[in-house]
């Protein structure tokens, strides 16, 4: 009976700690942030190597 109640309490925390951060991500507001991509790598201005980036950021 003891390690049942056990089990479940390690299983309640599993499941509390991996959903908390998701949860805890819906509900805070918005935050903008100003993000400067500076790569000298690039010989354009066209940003086409980024735009994964760019999409990952939005």
């Amino acid at each position: 009976m003891k390690f049942k109640i056990f089990l479940f309490s390690i299983l309640f925390i599993f499941i509390f700690l991996t959903i908390f951060p998701i949860l805890q991500w819906y509900i805070m507001k918005p935050l903008p942030l100003n993000v400067a991509v500076i790569d000298k790598t690039v010989p354009g201005e066209n940003f086409h190597e980024h735009l994964g980036l760019f999409w990952i950021l939005n």
